[in-house]
């Protein structure tokens, strides 16, 4: 009875179905793989905040801290009690033994045996599920990865800039500028070449330049606010990030590493302003840089191949709301999607629940995978320009893209989770 009774409490350290169940009573998506870090970091971000939490928060910290309790009083239970009787027992079974080597006395000393082992299994899995809990704790201090400095850097040559020129020509801002032009950004770049595994972009600190991938191969994560990090399509040669550097500030959505040797080419904002400057047509280079900024800062088209991202760019439009206008009505069957650039917007359902969302957001997705009416009424609560993006030309990203399709999948999973917990 004692061991099956540990063995009940030690189901928060594995995957059983009483996690399981924890997390769907809490409406907590994955609430195993989120657990150890996330509920640590919402814990420290609250500590340092004023305000009530939200309902999500409130059940992401209820969970933790029932989680550290019971790991806590498991713990108390099997050093105070288990342990000692299970010890006692090996002795008297071994004083048996010793005494009178017979068939029973051999069985009892195998059975208590037995029970000291599992005891020690126990009291070393709590120890360590706790340790681990701590670990996530203090890996919260740690800061992030910074990019790595290059082997070498320096101005293009000749047959580089060539070549960069072409790869910065295909990029959808600088499509229509012509050869001259491009040849010209290209000459302001600056060439870095990196060592495999150097870090060439991190997630969350802001993009410096526009960075063009030369040559190399590389992988790129991203990781969800619990830390958990997720494979997306690598970049390849040809292949850009950090658009808006050069129109203003861009925060990174993914973490770029070098697989191999890569040579990369930089354009900081100071460089391409000196020659954009000289260069016809710079509202219109201005404003695809802030849309294309805008898609790559979504989590389904961060890692698409530039081709992809100017085939969405050019079925999309820029739409632009008044506070209070009506963005989507939860009857519009259309599968438009919307990408929030500026502003912000209130998702409100027919139970009333509702959630705000600002610029970078995504609007529409549901309707978008599930091909149906929409459950929501979505409209502005500040003056918004978003980009409506053709619900065919997703598709056809989505059906080439399995990766966009499960990041929307999950962000569409993940919102309705949140705003039902509400």
């Amino acid at each position: 009875a004692a061991l099956l009774a540990l063995i009940a409490e030690l189901a928060p350290y594995r995957r059983t179905d009483a996690r399981h169940l924890a997390g769907l009573r809490a409406r907590i998506p994955r609430q195993g793989a989120r657990a150890a870090s996330w509920l640590f970091r919402r814990m420290l971000a609250n500590l340092g905040r004023s305000g009530r939490p939200s309902a999500m928060e409130r059940a992401y910290l209820g969970v933790a801290t029932a989680w550290l309790a019971h790991g806590l009083v498991a713990l108390v239970v099997v050093q105070t009690v288990l342990a000692p009787s299970s010890l006692g027992l090996l002795t008297r079974a071994w004083g048996a033994f010793c005494a009178h080597a017979t068939g029973a006395s051999i069985a009892a000393l195998a059975g208590s045996a037995i029970a000291v082992l599992a005891v020690l299994g126990a009291l070393v899995a709590l120890i360590s599920g706790l340790a681990a809990m701590i670990f996530g704790v203090l890996r919260q201090g740690v800061g992030a990865p910074r990019p790595s400095a290059p082997l070498a850097a320096g101005p293009p040559d000749a047959a580089t800039t060539a070549r960069v020129g072409v790869l910065i020509g295909r990029l959808p801002p600088f499509a229509g500028l012509g050869e001259d032009a491009t040849t010209r950004l290209a000459g302001a770049v600056r060439i870095e070449r990196h060592a495999p595994g150097a870090i060439l972009r991190v997630q969350g600190r802001a993009d410096g330049a526009l960075t063009v991938i030369v040559s190399g191969r590389t992988v790129a994560t991203i990781a969800e606010e619990s830390g958990i990090e997720h494979a997306l399509e690598p970049p390849a040669p040809g292949d850009a990030w950090g658009e808006g550097a050069l129109v203003g500030r861009a925060v990174a959505a993914t973490t770029v590493r070098a697989a191999s040797e890569v040579e990369i080419a930089r354009l900081d904002r100071e460089a391409f302003e000196a020659v954009a400057n000289e260069l016809g047509g710079r509202e219109a280079i201005d404003a695809g840089l802030r849309d294309l900024a805008c898609l790559r800062g979504q989590v389904a088209f961060e890692s698409l191949p530039s081709a992809r991202l100017a085939r969405l760019l050019e079925a999309s439009t820029v739409a632009r709301f008044a506070a209070g206008a009506t963005v989507l009505e939860a009857t519009d069957r259309t599968g438009t999607l919307f990408v929030l650039r500026e502003g912000a917007c209130r998702v409100t359902r027919s139970g009333g629940a509702a959630l705000d969302l600002g610029a970078g957001d995504v609007v529409g997705e549901r309707s978008l995978l599930a091909g149906a009416a929409r459950d929501a009424d979505v409209v502005a609560i500040e003056p918004t320009v978003a980009l409506r993006l053709d619900a065919r030309a997703v598709a056809r990203v989505l059906l080439e893209d399995p990766r966009a399709t499960a990041a929307l999948e999950a962000l569409a999973a993940e919102r309705q989770a949140f705003v039902g917990a509400r």
